[in-house]
């Protein structure tokens, strides 16, 4: 988590691996604070959190929310 690990880097790399002819030209970012998210998480409130990222293309992007995104096989 958080900018100072690959966490992001391999999320996008996983991301892109697992979705056919997605391009990710920006780099994936928490949707919320990350230390927000470990503190929930090291609570027990969440078991996962959400990522942004950015797709090229209309086409691209309507396939995503038509089929939905595989990460990490999910």
């Amino acid at each position: 988590m958080g900018k100072t690990t690959e966490g992001l880097q391999k999320m996008r790399e996983v991301i892109h691996a697992e979705n056919e002819g997605v391009a990710i030209p920006a780099p994936v970012r928490w949707l919320s604070n990350p230390r927000i998210i470990r503190e929930r998480e090291q609570r027990g409130e969440i078991k996962a959190s959400s990522v942004v990222f950015i797709v090229r293309g209309k086409k691209v992007a309507q396939r995503l929310v038509n089929k939905g995104v595989i990460a990490a096989g999910v």
